[in-house]
């Protein structure tokens, strides 16, 4: 919803939820010995690698973009490397 309001746009791809921090330790985004929930800890603590993942409709990670803390992720990268995972997907060629 915040981003509808501030932007303007509607999502319109799956988005994950992680309030028990299951997904952010799974995938090494959080020390393990985190907790269960982000209750009772600073946002310093609660502060996830900023992480981009494309998982595929086989259930695997093709794509895994990590950023410093300081430094927005790039749409226009991100966009690009999924416009390349999907064509790659359907045709042998290297992008």
């Amino acid at each position: 919803a915040d981003i509808e309001e501030t932007q303007g746009h509607k999502v319109n791809y799956p988005m994950i939820g992680d309030p028990e921090l299951r997904i952010a330790k799974l995938y090494g985004m959080l020390p393990a010995e985190s907790g269960n929930t982000s209750a009772g800890r600073t946002p310093t603590d609660n502060a996830t690698v900023r992480t981009v993942f494309v998982i595929g409709p086989d259930k695997k990670i093709k794509l895994q973009l990590s950023y410093p803390m300081s430094t927005g992720r790039n749409f226009d990268e991100v966009l690009r490397v999924l416009d390349s995972i999907q064509l790659t997907a359907k045709h042998k060629v290297a992008t």
